[in-house]
């Protein structure tokens, strides 16, 4: 263990080959060429890990309090335990992107990316058509391998594609509240909406260098990271709020 971690201390990313980005359309914190090339933008990754793990810790400790059954979608609750991995593996996937820059990096940070908006849309499909838990899985996975296609043939949509893909799923699940597929809708949905907005806006001008200090500890891009993570936290509580809390005395469905 101890020569496998002295191995990984001693890598040199510079032997990869290196991500899309480089030399000049990365996001705007300086490159360094240890072993954590971009380590701002690198660390601030913990945000999605914890996010994943309140999701899945919540879920465990409330299995018995709520119900497990959605009776709007009849998607099965457990299900979001899916969304919680989803968010731990946005955060080791970007982690690994900004610390190497190499092109398999780039391309784990938004395969993992993906997995939290195809979710987000399938869900919100779900009320409006009715999916299987098996229907939901398979076309995740087949969606996710289509968005894996269409990143590697054309790398230049990576960003935009994940706010289209976001940007969907909001529509149909604001149109599922107007037409009452969704009753009673939370506060969560409008701030996850609002925080998204802002780590948007905030990634764009990190990306273009509009909003640029290379060797500043305030990054746009980790700000990116911090609300979006925290979207997906409002986001999973909102969806969560139709498992409503069992009465006293009833048992889980």
């Amino acid at each position: 263990m101890l020569r496998l971690l002295l191995e990984i201390l001693r890598i040199n990313w510079l032997n990869y080959r290196p991500a899309d980005c480089l030399p000049n359309h990365c996001f705007c914190e300086a490159i360094g060429t240890g072993l954590i090339r971009q380590p701002i933008n690198a660390y601030t990754n913990i945000a999605y890990i914890v996010v994943g793990l309140i999701i899945i810790i919540f879920l465990s400790r409330t299995k018995n309090t709520h119900k497990a059954i959605s009776p709007k979608t009849e998607l099965p609750r457990r299900l979001f335990i899916l969304f919680g991995l989803a968010s731990i593996a946005v955060g080791i996937g970007s982690f690994i992107y900004h610390a190497s820059f190499i092109f398999l990096g780039e391309q784990l940070d938004d395969d993992s990316m993906y997995l939290i908006g195809s979710f987000m849309l399938f869900y919100a499909i779900a009320h409006q058509r009715k999916l299987t838990t098996v229907k939901f899985i398979l076309f995740f996975m087949i969606l996710n391998l289509i968005f894996e296609g269409l990143i590697f043939l054309f790398p230049v949509i990576r960003g935009m594609l994940f706010g289209i893909l976001i940007v969907v799923s909001l529509v149909i699940t604001q149109t599922s509240i107007r037409q009452h597929f969704i009753s009673d809708p939370k506060q969560q949905f409008m701030t996850a909406i609002e925080l998204f907005a802002a780590a948007y806006l905030i990634w764009i001008l990190d990306k273009t260098h509009y909003l640029c200090y290379p060797t500043s500890i305030f990054q746009g891009h980790a700000i990116w990271h911090i609300l979006s993570a925290v979207a997906g936290l409002m986001m999973f509580f909102f969806m969560d709020a139709e498992y409503e809390r069992n009465k006293a005395g009833q048992h889980t469905r």
